[in-house]
This record gives C-alpha cells, sequence and structure tokens, in this order.
C-alpha cells in the first residue's frame, strides 16, 4: 500500500533535513514524499534539490502562498492509498509509518489516526504528550484534541469526499483542527496513545503569532463552530458568514478579562521561548486590560527575574 507524505515547508533550512531523512528512513518504505517549499528566502530549497531519492518529489512556489494553499496543492498530487501529514520542522519515528498501518489493518472502518507526540523546545528538553489511553475520537473531542494534527494519517478517500483543507483559515491558524473535526463529524477516527511524532515547539511560530486579532480568539471560535455543527450540521465558516465571525470577534474583545489572560498566556509563550522583550510587552498589554488579576503579576515576575 503507498503512503503519500505531504509536507509543507517555510523557512526550515535548520531543521529540513532532520525531517525529511526521518521520512526516508521509514521502516516502511512504500512511500511517496511529497514536499512543496512556500519560497522561503532561506537555504531550505537548495537542500531539498539535493535529495537523490525517488521517493521525494519536489515543488516550490515562486510567491508565498501559506500554509492552507500549499497543503491544498499537495493533496492533489497524492497517489497513495493513505496520506501521513508532516510539518517541515518536525520529524517522525522511524516505525511512525509502520505502525499506523498496522492500526489501519486492525479495523477496516477507521478513516484517520492521530498518535501521542514529543515536544521539544528551544533548549532542546523532550515532553511526551502521551494520554493514559487510546480511544476514538469525537466531534467534542475536537474542543480539546488530544493529539497534534500533524501526526494525522488518514484514507485518502476522506480527501476526496471532503476536499482539503477551508481557505478561510489561511494565514490564521487552526486549518488543520477544522479540517479534522470535519473529519471526524463523518467518519471514524482514533487517537493512538504512542509517540511517533517529534513537535518542535517554537514560540514564534503561526499557532503563537498575535499578528492579527483573529489568532487570539481562534480556539473559542473553533469551540462555537463544533457546537454549531453538532447542533445543526453546519457553522459559520461553511456557510461563509463572516459577519457572524466578525461579530463574534468583536464582542469577545470587549471582555478586558478575556483579553487580559490571552496576553499573559501570549507573554508566558514568548517567555518559554526565551524571547523576554516580546513577552513584556504582552504582559504590559495584559496588565493594563486588567491591573488587578494576581496571575499577571506572577507571570511577570517570571518573565523578568527566571533564568
Amino acid at each position: 500500500m503507498l503512503v503519500s507524505v505531504i509536507v509543507a515547508v517555510y523557512k526550515c533550512e535548520q531543521y529540513i533535513r532532520q525531517c525529511v531523512d526521518s521520512l526516508i528512513n521509514q521502516s516502511y518504505s512504500d512511500l511517496e514524499i511529497l514536499i512543496c517549499d512556500d519560497c522561503s528566502p532561506d537555504g531550505t530549497w537548495n537542500i531539498l534539490k539535493s535529495y537523490t531519492d525517488a521517493r521525494v518529489k519536489i515543488y516550490r512556489n515562486e510567491v508565498n502562498q501559506g500554509v492552507v494553499s500549499v497543503r491544498n496543492f499537495l493533496l492533489q498530487k497524492v497517489t497513495g492509498e493513505f496520506v501521513l501529514i508532516q510539518d517541515g520542522d518536525d520529524w517522525s519515528d522511524s516505525r511512525r509509518v509502520e505502525q499506523l498501518l498496522e492500526v489501519f489493518r486492525s479495523d477496516n472502518t477507521l478513516s484517520a489516526c492521530g498518535t501521542a507526540s514529543y515536544r521539544i523546545d528551544n533548549k532542546g528538553m523532550i515532553t511526551n504528550l502521551a494520554k493514559e489511553k487510546s480511544f476514538d475520537i469525537t466531534l467534542e473531542d475536537c474542543k480539546n484534541l488530544p493529539f497534534m494534527p500533524a501526526t494525522l494519517m488518514l484514507r485518502y478517500k476522506v480527501y476526496e469526499e471532503l476536499g482539503g483543507y477551508n481557505p478561510y483559515f489561511n494565514g490564521l491558524y487552526s486549518e488543520d483542527l477544522y479540517w479534522i473535526l470535519r473529519i471526524v463529524e463523518k467518519f471514524k477516527v482514533f487517537y493512538l496513545n504512542k509517540p511517533l511524532y517529534y513537535y518542535r515547539f517554537n514560540s514564534s511560530s503561526i499557532t503563537n503569532s498575535v499578528g492579527s486579532r483573529n489568532k487570539l480568539i481562534v480556539d473559542e471560535l473553533m469551540h462555537v463552530l463544533i457546537d454549531q455543527r453538532k447542533q445543526f450540521g453546519e457553522d459559520w465558516v461553511e456557510r461563509k458568514n463572516h459577519i457572524a465571525i466578525d461579530k463574534f470577534v468583536v464582542t469577545k474583545f470587549r471582555d478586558r478579562k478575556w483579553l487580559s489572560e490571552k496576553y499573559r498566556v501570549v507573554a508566558a509563550v514568548q517567555r518559554d521561548g526565551n524571547k523576554r522583550r516580546i513577552a513584556f510587552t504582552y504582559i504590559l498589554k495584559s496588565l493594563a486590560c486588567n491591573p488587578f488579576a494576581i496571575k499577571n503579576y506572577i507571570t511577570l515576575k517570571y518573565i523578568l527575574f527566571s533564568r
């Protein structure tokens, strides 16, 4: 059974070789490794061009298009029965594909599977993100998904029926979570409690970016969309009701306590990434929104005095 791996890449010069090597060296070898460089300004593309393994197929955008466009492009290139996701700065356990296929072979009704993972911080510290057990995923579980979306393997027929990532989320974050909740809604999805994926935590990555207001609110928005799908079978994004989404965003941002906590969390994440100046900027925003929250001062102390 051919497994197609899709890897969206942008500015991964430091990590891309480890990423690709982990796929080339899988214990299961019937792979096609589809990689698209989204116009990286560094040496990523030159590294990709150095690979001679016939299973590695590389593409490059002449202009940056965003991760949603890149992944959808790669999904159109897939020829395998299964699709495996990987991010360009992460890497896989050498038996990741083999063990995931074993799960699919044991259950013909299974359409998608995500796994536990290891988180690697900027100091090289490894955290096992495994849960207590393996279990089937429900739509409610998508509010606190037990696996990283990048650990997903799915049957190609799922993409054929549902299509790819929704373009609304391009540059916003949570495009993968929204895709997964739509998969969970119609197909059987399983969480495998084995850490087979190494996720490189980057405090400055898009998942921690606050360049736009919607990035701060996307988790709450996703919860609303899940509830809408449970109740009505559709949501604001599917109906392209962007006016309702904008109204929701404005309402949330008028809640100063909520906004303060969001800024505080961003500040702590940036400090974890050793970005003190950015962390200090956001803890000041947090204090401005809610100067009476004790947690804000605890985080301020952490930013100023921790090593």
